[in-house]
């Protein structure tokens, strides 16, 4: 076994067992299910103490790395800055809302975060349909787009002082 496919069982696991800590609201988890509150309720309440946290901690590493990234590659001040202001709002918000039971999750959308964005290999601004330029991430696993990066950087090499325009 890998040690990659190792640390995402123990990861895993670990998440596992925390969440089997953290019943809703401090309760046990045989009082949770015996409630009367109806399926769909108590799905979209663990949906919310648990993917929101999740998902708005994924957000936030990723737009961290995406600014990190764009601001080496010379992208505007107020981009950047607008990313960093989005994510520590989202993370603040995530801290302020989150309690015992939603940690696990949080954990687990951070470090989900941090493991996609380890897979960025290039970040470049692309113009859009209306002229405004967004960013164009290229992932490690596109050949297609690593090939064309290092073309690029072998032609920026060839004529110093131009933008590199990844």
């Amino acid at each position: 076994m890998k040690i990659s496919h190792l640390m995402t069982v123990v990861g895993v696991l670990a998440l596992t067992y925390m969440a089997a800590g953290s019943p809703p609201k401090g309760v046990a988890w045989t009082v949770f299910f015996e409630d009367p509150a109806t399926v769909w309720a108590k799905i979209s309440y663990l949906g919310e103490m648990w993917l929101v946290p999740a998902g708005l901690a994924f957000v936030a590493v990723t737009l961290f790395q995406l600014q990190m990234r764009l601001s080496l590659t010379g992208a505007a001040f107020g981009l950047v800055w607008g990313l960093g202001v989005v994510g520590w709002s989202l993370l603040f918000h995530v801290m302020s809302q989150m309690g015992t039971m939603s940690q696990p999750f949080y954990i687990l959308g951070m470090a989900t975060g941090v493991a996609v964005s380890s897979q960025v290999y290039a970040v470049s601004m692309k113009p859009s349909l209306f002229g405004m330029c967004l960013p164009r991430v290229i992932f490690r696993w596109n050949q297609k787009g690593v090939e064309g990066v290092h073309q690029r950087l072998q032609a920026a090499r060839m004529a110093p002082g131009q933008p590199l325009g990844l």
